[in-house]
């Protein structure tokens, strides 16, 4: 699984807020935040995939993007957390060839209504904006901001994350150590312990690997702002 920092990171997606999300109350402010977020990933060279129930309200809001870095695809969403319920990239063997996985997102353990976001990444594959080998993985429920890589073959996550009952059952460490590392190949470590609260998501994690990473600004390095790094593999003009 290739790190957040990995070079081929180049597309990131984001779930615009609107009046059904948490950022109603606040919903000017965050619109406002979530251009300057678009514009400054624009600077640093990311291409954006933006999916919103309402597409027209936010190509309003960013007249000047060019349409040929910036793809807004209409999609029903719950919220906004796209590093959560957002595709997963993982490097094929034994040619290093990328590819996604989508896993089930269950409102991190029924907390939270989750059936529009669960299907955000299918979608997306269906109208080939992901147009590169995917998985499907729904019959595990894995929110992608409880994971970490560090891209050499070690994925960090938390004991009170994947050994929760309300997302995959009564399951041990070991299985969960073992389950993952049989689908994604990497060496896996369930820590005994929790991770930092972040707002609505608990069991989110950050961690600092030993490695520089660059000035690009990804999910993790800012959880205020929800989004996740994808495959730039889309084909803008098939969707509507």
């Amino acid at each position: 699984m290739p790190a957040e920092w990995d070079h081929r990171m180049t597309a990131t997606l984001i779930a615009w807020p609107h009046d059904d999300t948490d950022w109603a109350p606040m919903l000017a402010d965050v619109d406002r935040c979530y251009v300057d977020l678009t514009r400054a990933l624009l600077q640093a060279g990311q291409q954006t995939v933006i999916v919103t129930p309402e597409p027209d309200r936010v190509r309003g809001l960013l007249p000047e993007v060019p349409r040929d870095k910036v793809l807004i695809v209409k999609c029903e969403t719950n919220d906004t957390w796209t590093r959560d319920y957002g595709p997963l990239t993982v490097a094929l063997q034994p040619d290093d060839r990328l590819a996604a996985m989508f896993f089930c997102f269950n409102g991190w353990g029924l907390k939270f209504a989750a059936d529009k976001d669960n299907l955000v990444g299918l979608k997306l594959k269906a109208r080939k904006v992901i147009d590169c080998p995917a998985f499907d993985r729904k019959g595990y429920v894995l929110e992608g901001g409880s994971i970490e890589s560090d891209g050499a073959g070690t994925i960090l996550t938390t004991s009170e994350c994947m050994l929760s009952v309300n997302r995959n059952g009564i399951v041990s460490k070991e299985f969960v150590e073992r389950n993952s590392a049989g689908r994604s190949g990497p060496n896996v470590s369930c820590g005994s312990t929790t991770a930092p609260s972040q707002g609505t998501t608990p069991t989110a994690i950050s961690t600092h690997w030993p490695v520089s990473r660059p000035t690009i600004p990804y999910y993790m390095s800012n959880p205020i702002v929800p989004t996740t790094p994808i495959l730039p593999l889309w084909r803008p003009w098939n969707v509507s």
